[in-house]
């Protein structure tokens, strides 16, 4: 039996698909306890070709047709043998100490159910889009979690017990998009390990179907659609262990909800309900922070496009 599932989803990547699947076959870790599975969910590009490439090392899993990305989850964890699954998207690439780092993590501390660390974030170019990271502790808790007070990463550095994972299973597939963001459930059944570095390159490219949501109305109403699915799956989850969010954590969801709708009411030249989202947003502000937060929101509310051209300026120029 292998320690390590390494499974690795794909649709449409095969530009890219190579340079991940190689990543992992150059780890520094004994890769005969690896097994690496890449579900291919309905490509209908080259990536089957180049996943005929790397046989029999990795075992393909095809769906017949695109699914989404909680289809393509489900089929790796079935077809997954191993105790620790680490997850990768076929656009990013890992850094070759990534699995010796996370496998240690996981066998120092019994108790946890997830481990994670950072990805650097490049665009097409290979060069830095976002250089910097959360500062969190060594750990997140339940309780964390419940505050409000937890930094998840995306699905390229994330790694699970296998034992934990499969008490949430399966991803309801009506989430074709953030299914990564229903496997943070997990830290309710047991507390989250992170690795303050960055071990894993994600690629920030047009072809992202998260990145560069906020210029696409129909990628934001996708997102829309996610977010009332995790919410109806944690609001379910909470339920069954009596449990709820605090506050400052309800807050802040209602504020990635608001941030959505201001967007696609633009977009769609309702300014009453985008107005409504403006104030809603800078209501949950006070003092000098209420003003700051007006102005920025106030260049979103008249011109969408003019505020992501800074935003992304600005993210350059902290970044050097």
């Amino acid at each position: 039996m292998p320690r390590v599932s390494v499974l690795v989803n794909n649709h449409n990547y095969g530009r890219f698909l190579g340079a991940a699947l190689q990543s992992v076959l150059d780890q520094r870790f004994p890769m005969d306890e690896v097994e690496i599975i890449a579900v291919d969910d309905g490509s209908t590009d080259d990536s089957r070709e180049i996943l005929a490439r790397f046989a029999p090392r990795v075992r393909a899993v095809l769906l017949p047709e695109n699914k989404g990305q909680a289809a393509a989850f489900n089929a790796g964890f079935s077809a997954a043998s191993g105790d620790i699954l680490c997850l990768l998207d076929s656009d990013d690439w890992w850094e070759p100490t990534k699995l010796a780092r996370v496998v240690a993590r996981f066998d120092a501390e019994k108790d946890l159910g997830m481990v994670q660390h950072w990805c650097l974030e490049v665009g097409p170019d290979g060069k830095p889009v976002s250089a910097r990271y959360p500062s969190v502790p060594a750990r997140f808790s339940m309780e964390d979690f419940l505050k409000g007070d937890c930094v998840f990463t995306g699905t390229t550095g994330l790694s699970f017990r296998a034992a934990v994972l499969r008490r949430i299973l399966p991803v309801p597939e009506d989430l074709r998009i953030n299914a990564d963001s229903f496997l943070y459930n997990s830290i309710l059944d047991a507390p989250v390990g992170n690795i303050p570095e960055v071990l894993a390159w994600r690629r920030m490219h047009a072809g992202n179907r998260y990145a560069g949501r906020l210029r696409d109305p129909e990628r934001l109403r996708r997102h829309r659609l996610a977010l009332a699915v995790l919410d109806r799956e944690l609001s379910r989850r909470l339920a069954a262990k009596g449990l709820s969010l605090s506050e400052d954590a309800l807050r802040a969801r209602r504020a990635e909800e608001l941030f959505t709708y201001l967007f696609l009411a633009r977009y769609a030249g309702d300014w009453k309900q985008a107005k409504l989202c403006w104030g809603g947003l800078v209501g949950r502000h006070r003092g000098a922070r209420k003003l700051a937060k007006a102005a920025t929101l106030s260049l979103a509310l008249v011109c969408p496009e003019l505020y992501l051209d800074l935003q992304e300026v600005y993210a350059r120029l902290r970044n050097g």
